[in-house]
């Protein structure tokens, strides 16, 4: 029982030296970020106006493409950083840690560069710098605690932020060079406002992490990790159904917010909703930031 486990997840050492580079690569993820990016040019490219085939493709990558590019974000901070599991010194773990947050500022300084550049999409580098800056303390921690932690901060953390948030969902500007002068400001913009509001991102990351520590080569574990992604995607699509129909929240929405429900309906969804009914939190759209929203994409990135 104990080996079978291991082999499914593992917080395993690095495959030996002699191993050739081509058994290196883990397929599954070389496919999956290649899935990621076609899925964002699609998002970028077409229009949610789309009808026919270009629609449906617009459809399946909005938010979801995102999302897994997320995953895999958490996916390769933990096989960047593999080597710190083994019996190794803190010398170690330490110099890991601090070539994560170099790299983490040096993205973070490039996304607020293009962000100053006022490109036509958002810029997600500055939020995913963030998130990797968060993420230092738990780079080691067993992946049932990570896998846990994911579980509870994907439906709990957009709840966490709609408290915190208050106003319409409008996230303003993207943050540059220039917010470096007002910290919390940009502190805020990232965590709570911006297009890929951190609080709750964060989740997708931590799942990554989890995910990096089982082993990636073996049937049982793909299986696996399609099947839960299959049930949460499902299920967290079920849930708004309900909540937003028979359990009226659809109605009350129309009722006390109809004019940002027809925004909406038109334009979609910049990474949070409005913060005047709790009913929003039902909503199971792209780029929503509600537990449904997350929780659905990260069952999806699994599936992927």
């Amino acid at each position: 029982m104990t080996t079978r486990r291991q082999t499914a997840c593992v917080s395993s050492t690095p495959a030996p030296r002699g191993r050739a580079a081509g058994r290196e690569r883990l397929v599954g993820v070389d496919v999956a970020r290649g899935v990621a990016v076609a899925g964002m040019v699609t998002a970028h490219v077409l229009s949610r106006d789309a009808t026919g085939a270009a629609g449906a493709a617009f459809e399946l990558a909005s938010g979801r493409s995102s999302a897994l590019f997320a995953v895999l974000a958490g996916v390769s901070l933990g096989l960047l950083t593999r080597r710190g599991l083994a019996p190794a010194g803190p010398r170690v773990r330490a110099g890991l840690r601090a070539a994560v947050a170099v790299r983490a500022v040096l993205v973070g300084l490039l996304g607020l560069w293009l962000a100053g550049r006022h490109p036509p999409v958002a810029v997600i580098l500055a939020h995913y710098a963030l998130a990797q800056l968060l993420l230092l303390p738990a780079l080691w921690w067993p992946p049932r605690v990570l896998a846990v932690l994911a579980a509870l901060w994907l439906p709990l953390a957009p709840v966490a932020a709609f408290v915190l948030r208050e106003g319409p969902p409008d996230p303003g500007e993207q943050p540059d060079l220039g917010v470096l002068g007002t910290p919390l400001v940009l502190l805020r913009t990232l965590l709570l406002t911006g297009y890929y509001p951190v609080l709750g991102w964060l989740g997708y990351l931590l799942l990554g992490l989890a995910i990096s520590r089982c082993d990636l080569r073996s049937r049982r574990t793909a299986l696996r990790l399609a099947g839960a992604g299959a049930v949460l995607a499902a299920a967290a699509a079920l849930t708004s159904l309900v909540l937003l129909g028979p359990a009226g929240g659809g109605a009350a929405l129309r009722a006390a917010d109809g004019a940002w429900v027809a925004w909406t309906a038109a334009n979609g969804f910049y990474g949070t909703t409005p913060t005047s009914s709790w009913w929003w939190l039902a909503v199971a759209e792209a780029h929503a930031g509600t537990p449904a929203d997350l929780v659905g994409t990260a069952g999806s990135a699994l599936l992927v």
